[in-house]
């Protein structure tokens, strides 16, 4: 095998590697339907609504009582997260969120929970800030 075979099959597997860790599912991170997350809404009064997209984004429409951290300034927020609610995260698709859920679980949150497919999803009512 000569070089340019070996390091273009490292960088594809790099490649697939990467694309893999997008989609596959956060362990312990729980998807809820747009009506799942209405009924933990509902019921819970001790949960934490966090709206992981760009403030443009949230200011066009977001879940009522959610505050945004922008996925960008996530880690940034994290001291200002309680640890003994629950987190219920969404974006716009699940994708910022999704990875939203890797970093909470590496620093050590365990009750945490994303609305499937984002707001794209949703179901419920929405505020707009002008």
């Amino acid at each position: 095998m000569d070089v340019v075979r070996i390091i273009s099959t490292v960088i594809y597997i790099l490649i697939v590697l990467f694309i893999l860790r997008q989609i596959l599912p956060v362990k312990g991170l729980k998807n809820l339907s747009s009506d799942d997350l209405k009924q933990r809404i509902k019921e819970n009064k001790n949960l934490v609504l966090i709206d992981v997209r760009r403030p443009a984004e949230y200011r066009q429409g977001h879940i009522p009582n959610a505050v945004n951290f922008p996925l960008s300034q996530l880690r940034r927020h994290v001291k200002e997260i309680p640890r003994d609610k629950e987190i219920l995260i969404y974006c716009r698709n699940g994708m910022r969120s999704r990875h939203a859920g890797r970093i909470l679980k590496g620093k050590g949150f365990s009750n945490i929970a994303q609305l499937r497919g984002g707001i794209v999803w949703w179901e419920g009512k929405m505020e707009k800030i002008s």
